[in-house]
Formats: structure tokens, sequence, C-alpha cells
């Protein structure tokens, strides 16, 4: 039994270590990133804004929304907005909130953001393709040529396919289990 206690001891330390390596090297993501799902061009989109949206976002389809998807339409959201109010085809906030209301009566402005991007996808695909390929070209490059990082929990975006890649479910290693002492 004494020759397992300096063996347990020894992971703990290593653990420790590890989580403080861990604190420090997020320590110096700085303050934009601290609480982040996504920052995007120095933007910051924190962790409960996406959690808070999926919540509102599940009420209002009745169906268990993926918080990933939510931050897709957190990240690419704007240019969307822009692009589909450009081809004259816009969604304003209101309409979005408009929309959620029917069945979440006080949505949260990421939820109504999120939405907003949705519907301005939406319409810009429902375009004839002469009007939204050189629309959707351009977005392409707008979101390829942006600065976004993502909390590796949500996955991360692939500006090349505009895409969220999901998250690799076994990040965290199962320590060994003990060796079983000699009685």
């Amino acid at each position: 039994m004494t020759a397992i206690r300096p063996v347990r001891l020894t992971r703990r330390l290593a653990l420790a270590g590890a989580a403080l390596t861990l604190a420090a090297s997020t320590a110096a993501c700085g303050s934009a990133s601290a609480g982040a799902a996504a920052v995007v061009d120095g933007e910051r989109i924190s962790v409960e804004d996406v959690q808070q949206a999926t919540t509102d976002i599940q009420a209002f389809a009745g169906q268990q929304v993926q918080q990933s998807q939510v931050l897709y339409f957190l990240i690419i959201g704007p240019r969307l907005v822009r692009a589909a109010a450009s081809a004259g085809v816009g969604v304003s906030a209101d309409d979005a909130r408009s929309q959620l209301i029917t069945k979440v009566p006080e949505p949260s402005d990421a939820a109504v953001s999120a939405i907003q991007a949705n519907e301005s996808l939406n319409r810009l695909t429902s375009l004839t393709e002469d009007k939204s390929k050189p629309i959707m070209d351009s977005l392409i490059a707008q979101i390829g040529s942006a600065d976004i990082e993502v909390n590796p929990r949500y996955g991360r975006f692939d500006p090349k396919q505009v895409i969220m890649v999901p998250a690799e479910q076994n990040w965290l290693v199962a320590s060994p289990a003990p060796a079983p002492s000699a009685s």
C-alpha cells in the first residue's frame, strides 16, 4: 500500500502542474477571449450569449439545437445580414424578434441575431443563381479573410468551407486505472 501513495501523489502533482499551465496559458489569451465562445475580428461572442440564444431558439423551434449551430450564425451573422440588406432581401432585428416572441416572450439579443442571420441566409439562397452566386462568393471571401477564433469546446470554424467542424469528443483523456495492490 505504501508504494501506491507516491504514485498517486505524483499524479496529483502532475495534474496540478497541468492545471496551472492551462490557467497561465488561458490568462495569456487576453480579456477578449476569456469566457468567449468565439472572437470575430476582435468582437467577443460570450459563452453566456450562445447558451441563452440556444435555449431561446430551442423553445422557438420545439426541437434540440446544437450550441455550435447557434454560434455559427452568430459568427457569420453580421455579414449575412448586411449582404441580404444590400441584395434587397434584408431581415430586420424587429422581424426576427417578431418571429421569436410567438413562442419566447423575451428572447435574448443573441437569439434575435441568430434568427436574423438564419433568415438572411434563407432569403439569399432563395434568390436566382445569377443574383445569389456573386453575393455568396463575396460573403465567402469576407468570411475567409476574417480573424475568427472559436473556443474548442464548440469545434472549430473552417473559413474555406464556411462551416463549423465538430469538436473532438475525446479531448479529455481518462487517467489510467491504478494498478491493483498486492495483498
